[in-house]
């Protein structure tokens, strides 16, 4: 064979024998083959500087494994806004715009289940987690693994609707496709054709530029395989997965999750947004960002830490969750939606001293009811950002929502909170179950029976 990486190019190749040598050159093949699709990953022409530097520092990128929201890149997407056609059965036109919104959170790789092994609390991805775009996308709720890099560079501006669904599977519907588009998820959510798994590359022992010593054949016949997590084979920053939609695009990683900030460091981004000041009606709360008014609520329910203040944060959750409606809920199923939303919570409506909408309590700092608070509230925000969903509703604030009877989502949500400590140092633990009231007797039941139309007075004694 005449490609750069042949037994041919190796010094003291006289050394190998014949087993070794078929071995390398078949090796060999598949190298020059990764090394072709990391240059067009890239965009770099195959015999630049820059690719072969590329090349030498792969050796630390294979061992650095993909986890839950590592962030990904299609070879062929684009954030540029563009128009499609859709013409009627009476030959009227009507122009779309797709102007893509909220890419970099679309563009994560999501584990929408909890999985027993963790690197240092992050799930790790796998080869079969591909699911993507709005062919996936069975129940419309973006609980796929991928959802959208934006808009498809290979679908030119002005393009007719008719034409890109030609020859495609049946779901490719007008109605869902123009919907989608208006929302931002961009034409790679509506045509994306992702392979049935991630392809996992040759793991090369040694990159040379130029002859390759011996030395490289040994690593590369004791080369690890891809570690298995949960049963499934890994992905990592070498991996692919590739689009077949027109033709074709590449995804690989820009990082691999592992190094998202520090969830210390996540937290006092939260805990940086609290002012703490003194406030006196109900306006002034409601415009308080969410995650303070998420803390004064946990401290003004109950000024208890630990098994106390936990049970606040649960019961939160279980009403986002709850598939019935609990007493009231906003319009949008996040944590501003449920705190702020009228008979859920004491603490935001109602003033045993003062009465309704009137507010004599100033957090303390230092107090420690108030600063367990802050790290539960931070914490709160920081599931839900994980494992919610984007929040295309821009009539309320536009954190991230969850859906309600998603079992799987509650129990990633209520995984990590446990996987957590609160500010003393003790484990964050769910002492209520599916409690919607964190004042019950029936710990551990799935609490649905509540009376939406109950009197005020009542709903406050079972809180």
């Amino acid at each position: 064979m005449g490609g750069k990486y042949t037994s041919d190019n190796i010094t003291q190749n006289f050394l190998m024998d014949s087993e070794e040598r078929d071995f390398f050159d078949t090796y060999a093949s598949a190298l020059e083959e990764q090394e072709k699709a990391l240059a067009q990953q890239r965009c770099l022409d195959e015999n630049s500087y820059e690719l072969d530097q590329v090349l030498i520092g792969l050796e630390d990128m294979k061992e650095e494994y993909l986890v839950h929201r590592a962030s990904l890149k299609c070879s062929n997407a684009t954030l540029e806004e563009m128009t499609v056609i859709y013409t009627d059965d009476s030959d009227n036109e009507e122009i779309i715009t797709s102007n893509p919104q909220n890419i970099d959170e679309y563009s994560r790789i999501r584990i929408n289940e909890v999985r027993e092994y963790s690197i240092n609390g992050l799930i790790p991805a796998g080869v079969s987690d591909c699911k993507g775009g709005m062919r996936d996308d069975r129940n419309e709720d973006q609980k796929v693994n991928i959802v959208s890099f934006g808009n498809c560079s290979l679908i030119k501006d002005g393009s007719k609707l008719s034409e890109l669904i030609a020859g495609q599977d049946a779901q490719m519907k007008i109605d869902k496709i123009k919907n989608w588009l208006n929302k931002g998820m961009g034409t790679c959510y509506c045509f994306m054709k992702l392979n049935e798994e991630w392809e996992n590359l040759a793991l090369a022992g040694e990159y040379m530029t130029g002859s390759m010593h011996y030395g490289g054949v040994e690593k590369v016949l004791s080369s690890k395989s891809y570690m298995k997590f949960n049963g499934i084979e890994g992905i990592n920053m070498l991996s692919m997965l590739y689009c077949s939609f027109k033709s074709g695009g590449i995804i690989s990683a820009v990082d691999s999750g592992q190094i998202e900030l520090d969830i210390e460091d996540r937290i006092q981004q939260y805990l940086d947004l609290i002012d703490g000041k003194h406030i006196s009606t109900l306006e002034e709360m409601l415009k308080l960002e969410t995650v303070e008014i998420l803390a004064r609520l946990v401290c003004q329910e109950n000024t208890k830490t630990g098994e106390a203040q936990n049970a606040v944060v649960f019961s939160i959750v279980n009403r986002l969750f709850a598939e019935s409606s609990f007493l009231d809920k906003n319009s949008c199923n996040n944590i501003y939606g449920i705190i702020s939303a009228q008979n859920q919570y004491e603490a935001i409506y109602y003033n045993k001293e003062l009465g309704p909408g009137k507010y004599a309590y100033t957090p303390e700092e230092g107090d420690p009811s108030w600063e367990n608070a802050k790290r539960l509230a931070a914490l709160l925000c920081i599931a839900i950002e994980d494992y919610g969903i984007p929040n295309s509703d821009t009539s309320e604030r536009t954190e991230n929502i969850v859906e309600n009877g998603d079992e799987k989502t509650r129990e990633l949500v209520i995984s990590f909170l446990e996987n957590q400590r609160d500010d003393l140092g003790d484990p964050i633990k769910n002492y209520i179950g599916y409690c919607n009231s964190f004042y019950s007797d029936r710990i551990g039941e799935q609490d649905t029976n509540f009376d939406e139309n109950q009197d005020e007075s009542v709903v406050r004694q079972i809180r």
